[in-house]
């Protein structure tokens, strides 16, 4: 939000305000916490808007930092199982040195349109090139893009128009502890025969296995249709015994709640 912030104009909250008003949110909604081993979650979405009463291109004078959070079931109907993408080429999501890699409202109108014929397609996601060459891998419409080579190499692409992912960072942590040699680069579309496994990460699907990417008349399979890769299931594992508190956080990214807070 601090980078969002900065790059929008806005005047940024405080880390200790963020972390707060999450804790608070929480706390206030705890009896809405869907209960453990359901599948669903208590998703968290904080907002700064601008609260100044202004016409006009300028920054707002005040701001107001908004914490919201409801109970969510699997982001896709059938939870972590493979799913089939679809190459959205007549819409871009983010322009070169644009706010594609903030997390501003505009990001998502830009590929709403996109998203919404790709489904009428058939396909779960999409996936989005660099908007200026159609060359690199930017990301999926939801959800950062991840792939694992054939000689067990994790790559996820680096790009100025992507949204960094705490979910992507958090998985390459843990990729590396696994063995695996963790690469942030340029991806080149034409790399897709290379990887045995595909998967879009982000805060609300944390993995989505992709089985598929279909860009015009080529198609490009990962694995099974029916069955989620086997690295891909040692790091949905892993990250998600972490939030539920079965496997010990090494790393300290828990931070409790209790009722009260």
């Amino acid at each position: 939000m601090i980078d969002t912030a900065k790059r929008s104009v806005m005047e940024p909250p405080t880390k200790e305000l963020f972390i707060e008003s999450v804790k608070k949110a929480a706390a206030l909604n705890i009896d809405w916490v869907p209960p453990y081993g359901t599948g669903a979650s208590f998703y968290i979405r904080p907002v700064l808007i601008g609260v100044s009463p202004q016409i006009g291109v300028a920054p707002s004078a005040e701001y107001a930092l908004i914490t919201m959070g409801m109970p969510v079931g699997p982001y896709y109907k059938d939870g972590f199982f493979p799913v089939k993408a679809y190459v959205q080429e007549d819409y871009d999501r983010a322009a070169p040195k644009g706010v594609g890699n903030v997390k501003v409202a505009g990001n998502y109108a830009a590929g709403m349109r996109g998203d919404i014929e790709g489904k009428h397609k058939g396909y779960s996601i999409c996936l989005y090139l660099d908007s200026a060459r159609h060359k690199y891998i930017d990301e999926f419409g939801t959800s950062n893009f991840f792939g694992i080579t054939r000689d067990n190499r994790f790559v996820t692409p680096e790009s100025s128009s992507i949204l960094p992912s705490i979910t992507n960072k958090s998985i390459q942590t843990i990729a590396a502890d696994m063995g695996l040699k963790v690469e942030r680069r340029p991806v080149e579309f034409d790399e897709l025969p290379n990887f045995k496994e595909v998967g879009a990460c982000g805060t609300a699907a944390v993995i989505t296995p992709i089985y598929s990417i279909t860009r015009g008349d080529k198609v490009f399979t990962f694995g099974k249709e029916n069955e989620v890769g086997e690295t891909l299931t040692r790091l949905f594992k892993e990250i998600q015994g972490i939030q539920y508190g079965e496997i010990k956080d090494r790393y300290g990214w828990m931070l409790p709640v209790e009722r009260g807070d």
